[in-house]
């Protein structure tokens, strides 16, 4: 629980492999040149897009290739995935993606209204156990904030290879009016976009469908 914002962890804990060498130019090399502490540092706020949870960065990293008048903020708070993120910015000389390694919803709260172009939320964790479900970051709450800062045209992308995840989100995505489900009709093809990442990877190599929700702004 994070007391100051009353939010319930929606992630799991990981060791880091990042040690040494590379955690030390991680920390004060690369995480000075990428990282924001808040949205409040943001320079330029045209053309915002945000993912949560970014994992090892294939998709923001894709995006921000593809869109470089986009400035992308990738939501990631392991440390694995920051150094991976951080490492395709490099390789591939990216320079419209920044960091943020805290919980995603307290940088939602700090965002203006209309302000965001599109949210990305990409195989959150399922939490499949019944006594965990509270800890899924999809809920009523978290869609009015999306809502809140998307601008009139912008659109949440959301992925589960989970089953029960997947009715879970259904469930609330039908009784809820923040956000109207675009896709309704079939949920099953990649958005045009899309770039495989390694989750969904290993989804297909164990036999789990994904599903592709859509969701814009009422």
């Amino acid at each position: 629980m994070n007391k100051q914002n009353d939010i319930i962890k929606s992630f799991t804990s990981h060791r880091s492999r990042v040690k040494g060498e590379k955690l030390e130019k991680l920390k004060y090399d690369l995480l000075p040149k990428y990282e924001i502490l808040s949205f409040y540092e943001m320079k330029d706020n045209k053309n915002i897009e945000l993912e949560i949870g970014s994992g090892f960065g294939q998709t923001v990293s894709h995006l921000a290739k593809t869109n470089p008048q986009t400035q992308f903020i990738a939501c990631e708070v392991f440390i694995d995935g920051v150094a991976s993120i951080c490492s395709k910015l490099e390789e591939n000389a990216i320079e419209n993606v920044i960091i943020y390694r805290d919980d995603a919803r307290i940088l939602l709260k700090q965002i203006a209204n209309d302000a965001i172009e599109n949210v990305y939320l990409l195989f959150p964790d399922p939490w499949p156990k019944k006594k965990h479900h509270k800890r899924r970051i999809v809920t009523n709450e978290f869609l009015e904030e999306v809502a809140r800062v998307l601008k009139s045209d912008g659109k949440l992308f959301v992925a589960t290879d989970d089953s029960s995840y997947q009715e879970w989100m259904i469930d609330i995505f039908q009784n809820q009016s923040h956000l109207q489900w675009l896709n309704s009709d079939d949920y099953s093809a990649e958005p045009s976009w899309w770039v495989k990442t390694k989750f969904q990877l290993k989804a297909e190599m164990d036999g789990r469908t994904s599903a592709f929700f859509v969701l814009g702004k009422v």
